[in-house]
């Protein structure tokens, strides 16, 4: 099933904008490839697979330089231990958690302007920018707002559901 849904996933992000055509190596017209290609996607999104590779991917395929700081890290205020990226000169706190429930229920504790916990400060080497998506919970350390807009786009866009046809 894994192969299959790397398949159709890749198919899909290569022919974006495109019109879904038949895939006679799959033996699939127009409808039931899209079909497959939305199904496949769903289930990405259910398995919310959110790991370190996967964000740097899809950074990377952003245009943004990316680097791995090697660093763990820990916040007293977040349940599970985050590693520290480089994101075009500026610091990416990552944590990935094991549930949505689980990143949720740290996340509520959190105020979205300070990335810090309702009842405490926490003092930042440069503005904080929370972001959240599925069982992923990063926190942008950059005073380049167009950055931290850019870095919330690409890492809440497999949560924002299938674009509607035009």
């Amino acid at each position: 099933m894994r192969p299959l849904c790397a398949l159709l996933l890749s198919s899909a992000a290569c022919r974006q904008g495109e019109e879904a055509k038949p895939t006679p190596a799959l033996g699939l017209d127009s409808a039931r490839a899209r079909t497959a290609i939305v199904a496949a996607e769903s289930l990405a999104a259910v398995l919310d697979e959110w790991n370190k590779a996967e964000v740097v991917k899809r950074l990377s395929e952003a245009g943004l330089v990316v680097s791995d700081r090697g660093e763990k890290i820990r916040q007293p205020f977040l349940s599970v231990p985050g590693e520290l990226l480089a994101v075009s000169e500026s610091d990416l706190q990552l944590f990935i958690y094991p549930s949505i429930a689980s990143r949720e229920a740290d996340s509520r504790t959190l105020q979205p302007a300070t990335a810090a916990p309702i009842d405490a400060a926490v003092s930042w080497r440069q503005p904080p920018h929370l972001i959240v998506s599925g069982k992923l919970l990063a926190i942008l350390l950059t005073h380049n707002e167009h950055l931290a807009e850019r870095v919330a786009d690409v890492l809440t866009a497999r949560h924002a559901g299938p674009t509607p046809p035009p």
